[in-house]
């Protein structure tokens, strides 16, 4: 067996070991921080009813019931219905609960941990394939230790849609295009965030085209591979397909074509437009002074995507790290939901994990993640027991 490929198959058992460790840890956590003024319940009740919480309510719901037939209430207006939520997540535990007879409330929340450490285990294959599989490893474990983490045991979808955004990147990073599809459209059933891989994929076209145009014309040497134009054509046609494909069947489930931006209406922090981001609005509303940051932390990530050592992340995970935070800030409300949105983001966790030439730098990056993932897991304690857990026992849906 060659090292190379022993070394990553080290790495990958280590770093889902981490993955299951922390989440253990996130157990406890949500164990401890779920009893506070609760009697009666058993831990195993306590961390059920925390991870199923929130909008595993909506997921919950769709499984048990399926989707509603209308998005507005009895006098015509938007109101909040299930059908602003996606259905492969919902759906593949309905199937899990078919199989196995457990309810949601167990296989919610294990097809979220299971998922999650399958994403994990592709994040590090994305990463390694342009950082090297050490570098790779420690990225993983920072990504694991995040602030939001604790969502990827819980029903939520976060784990899936990491697992199939890795999955789409790693296609695309090996040219299998049409593979790339596949989970192009099942991200299309599971977030609307598929369109950000079109990013990606222009991306690495033009880099590919690129390449091609310098490639050294030699007499006696075979030229490169073609640019397969049409095979890419195809996969970033499928992203806007994906993104029209939950719109379109809840279009046809209700009989209304505008039934999904009917019901995301009722929601906070909706907008039709794309010229008028929420996050925008809100910055704006509240005085020169968060305008003044907003722009600091704004120039702050274009520098740092903007650095070599930025860069030579690769093209697919550097595309999606600039692409991905660009549209949570031009779609999305303000909301502390951005904690866990920001989770996909993963190639932005090298930022933690720089390279090194030294052993002095080996033992100073060391220091760094280690101090990281000690801050990370203080900081998952306190989105677990402020934001995850819920403080009112009636306010059962919505989004921490």
């Amino acid at each position: 067996m060659p090292a190379a490929r022993l070394t990553r198959q080290r790495a990958l058992v280590a770093v889902v070991v981490f993955y299951l460790l922390v989440r253990a840890i996130d157990a406890v956590m949500i164990v401890v921080a779920g009893s506070h003024g609760q009697r009666g319940e058993s831990p195993w009740e306590v961390y059920q009813d925390v991870t199923t919480s929130w909008d595993g309510g909506w997921y919950s719901s769709i499984a048990r019931e399926g989707y509603p037939d209308s998005a507005v209430g009895a006098d015509g207006a938007p109101v909040q219905t299930s059908l602003a939520f996606y259905p492969l997540f919902p759906l593949a535990s309905r199937a899990l609960s078919a199989v196995t007879g457990l309810p949601f409330s167990v296989v919610g929340p294990a097809l979220s941990l299971v998922a999650g450490a399958v994403a994990t285990a592709l994040v590090l294959v994305v990463l390694e394939r342009t950082v090297g599989v050490h570098r790779a490893a420690l990225a993983c474990c920072v990504l694991t230790v995040f602030p939001s983490a604790p969502i990827l045991q819980a029903a939520y979808t976060e784990s899936l849609a990491l697992a199939l955004v890795a999955t789409a990147i790693l296609l695309i990073q090996r040219r299998s295009y049409l593979w790339a599809t596949l989970p192009v459209l099942g991200l299309g059933l599971t977030r609307n965030i598929s369109l950000v891989l079109a990013a990606v994929v222009v991306a690495h076209w033009v880099v590919a085209w690129r390449a091609q145009r310098r490639r050294p014309a030699v007499a006696d040497q075979q030229p490169g591979p073609a640019v397969p134009h049409a095979r890419l054509a195809v996969l970033l046609a499928s992203t806007g397909v994906a993104a029209l494909l939950w719109p379109a069947i809840v279009g046809l489930l209700t009989g209304d074509p505008h039934a999904y931006t009917t019901t995301m209406k009722a929601w906070p922090g909706f907008s039709t437009s794309v010229l008028r981001p929420p996050w925008v609005e809100a910055v704006g509303s509240t005085g020169s002074g968060s305008v003044v940051l907003a722009i600091i932390v704004v120039l702050g990530f274009a520098a740092l995507m903007s650095l070599p050592v930025t860069r030579a992340w690769g093209v697919e995970p550097w595309s999606w790290a600039v692409a991905y935070p660009l549209y949570i800030f031009l779609a999305t409300g303000v909301s502390t939901s951005i904690l866990r949105y920001l989770l996909l983001a993963f190639p932005l966790a090298l930022a933690v994990v720089p390279p090194v030439r030294t052993s002095r730098d080996r033992v100073a990056r060391a220091v760094l993640v280690g101090g990281w993932c000690l801050l990370g897991l203080a900081g998952q304690y306190l989105w677990i027991a402020h934001l995850l857990v819920r403080h009112d026992p009636a306010q059962h849906w919505g989004f921490p």
